[in-house]
C-alpha cells in the first residue's frame, strides 16, 4: 500500500501521488495490450499464410514436378524442401502461441487497464467505497487506502500473465518517498519501454499539492480570439472540457468525459467489426461456391485449397469473435443510453442527491467493466 500520512498537505500530495501512480499503470498496461493485440493479429495471420502455403505447395509439387526416378532439378528440390519445412514452421508458430499465449495476456492488459481507469473515475466521482459521508480526515484517508489497494492489487493480478517476460517495476515503486528519488519501469524485450509513462518524479518534484477542488481545465483561447466578433456575451463560442485527470468530477464532468467518449468509440468498433466480420463472411460464401465448382469440374487438386481458405476464415471467426463482440458492444451502447436518458430525466433537486450520481456511475461502469471482461471471452 502507499505510505501515507494524515494532514492538510500531506493527504492532499497522497492524492495526487495516487492518481498519479493509477494513471501510470493505466498507459503500462493499454500500451502492452495494444503490443499483444499486433501479436496476436500477428500470429493467426502467419499461421493462416503457412497453412495455405503448404498446402498450395505440395499441390504444385506433385500436379508439376510427378514422381519419376530421374534426377531433381534444383526448382523440384527446393518445392521438395518446402513440402517438409513449411509444416514444420506451422508447428513450430503453433506451439509458440500456445506456450506465450498472446491473446491471454492482451485480455488480461487491457481488463486490467480498463479496471484501473474505472477505479480511477470511481475514485474521482467520489461514488461507491469512495464516498466519506463525514469528510473528516480519517474518512478521506479510507477512501484513498481503499484506492490505493485497489490499484496494487491489479499489478498483483497481472504478474500471472506478464511473470516471464514484458514489464517489471520494482516494489520501491509503491513508496512515495523513494518514488521522489527515482522510479523505475524496466521492459526486457524493449528498450523503449520509459516513454510508456509520463514520469510521476517530475510532476511530484515540486511538492506543492493540488487544491482539494481543481477545476477541469479548458483549452487557451486562440489568438484571435479577442478580433471574434461571433464570441460575445450574448452569442458565446461553446468551450470544450479538457480534463486534468486529476480533479473531483460531477455527474455532468462523468457524462460528457466518459460516457460520451465511450457510446463513440464503441459505435466506431462496432462499425470496424460489422464491415471485417462481413468480408470475411463473404469469403466464406465465396469459396463455399467455388468449392462445389472445382468438384463438378473434376478439379479435386484445388479442392484442398479451397477447404484450406475457408479454414483460415473460420480461424479468424473463432479468434476475433466479432458476431458475440458486435452484441456485447450493441447491449452496452443501449444500456449506457438508457442511463444517461434516466438521468436527463431527473429534476436538478434529484440530480443533487449523492445516492443519485452514485447510481449513475457505478451502474454505468459496471456495463462497461462487463462488455470489456466478456468481449474476450475470458474472465482475468
Amino acid at each position: 500500500t502507499f505510505d501515507l500520512k494524515t494532514g492538510g498537505k500531506d493527504i492532499k500530495m497522497a492524492k495526487k501521488a495516487a492518481l498519479d501512480y493509477a494513471w501510470s499503470f493505466f498507459w503500462i498496461l493499454k500500451k502492452h495490450a495494444k503490443r499483444k493485440k499486433r501479436v496476436t493479429e500477428n500470429f493467426s495471420i502467419l499461421l493462416i499464410l503457412f497453412t495455405f502455403a503448404g498446402i498450395a505447395i505440395s499441390i504444385i509439387y506433385d500436379k508439376v514436378y510427378p514422381k519419376s526416378t530421374g534426377t531433381k532439378t534444383q526448382h523440384q528440390q527446393f518445392l521438395y524442401l518446402s513440402t517438409i519445412l513449411v509444416p514444420l514452421v506451422v508447428t513450430s508458430l503453433k506451439q509458440k502461441n500456445d506456450r506465450t499465449n498472446p491473446k491471454l495476456q492482451w485480455a488480461a492488459s487491457y481488463q486490467m487497464a480498463s479496471k484501473i481507469e474505472s477505479e480511477i473515475l470511481k475514485y474521482r466521482c467520489q461514488v461507491g467505497p469512495y464516498h466519506a459521508e463525514d469528510k473528516s480526515e480519517g474518512a478521506l484517508h479510507q477512501t484513498l487506502f481503499h484506492f490505493a489497494k485497489e490499484v496494487k492489487g491489479v499489478w498483483a493480478t497481472m504478474k500471472d500473465y506478464i511473470s516471464a517476460t514484458d514489464i517489471t517495476i520494482p516494489d520501491t515503486f509503491w513508496n512515495i518517498n523513494l518514488l521522489l528519488d527515482e522510479v523505475v519501469v524496466l521492459q526486457k524485450s524493449d528498450a523503449s519501454a520509459p516513454q510508456f509513462r509520463e514520469t510521476a518524479v517530475t510532476r511530484l518534484a515540486d511538492k506543492e499539492p493540488p487544491l482539494e477542488v481543481t477545476p477541469l481545465l479548458r483549452p487557451p483561447p486562440s489568438e484571435n480570439a479577442a478580433d471574434d466578433s461571433s464570441d460575445d456575451e450574448e452569442n458565446p463560442s461553446p468551450r470544450e472540457l479538457v480534463d486534468d485527470r486529476m480533479s473531483p468530477m460531477t455527474a455532468e464532468d462523468y457524462i460528457h468525459l466518459r460516457m460520451r467518449p465511450v457510446l463513440c468509440a464503441k459505435s466506431q468498433q462496432t462499425r470496424r467489426m460489422m464491415t471485417r466480420n462481413g468480408r470475411i463472411n463473404f469469403l466464406v460464401a465465396f469459396f463455399t461456391i467455388i468449392s462445389a465448382a472445382v468438384a463438378s469440374l473434376s478439379l479435386q487438386y484445388l479442392v484442398p485449397v479451397v477447404l484450406g481458405v475457408m479454414s483460415g476464415c473460420g480461424s479468424l471467426q473463432e479468434q476475433f469473435r466479432y458476431g458475440s463482440r458486435i452484441e456485447l458492444a450493441n447491449a452496452a451502447i443501449v444500456e449506457l443510453n438508457r442511463m444517461k436518458l434516466w438521468w436527463m430525466g431527473l429534476s436538478t433537486g434529484e440530480k443533487l442527491l449523492p445516492h443519485n450520481k452514485a447510481k449513475l456511475v457505478l451502474e454505468s461502469e459496471s456495463i462497461i467493466m462487463t462488455e470489456i471482461n466478456s468481449a474476450f471471452g475470458v474472465r482475468v
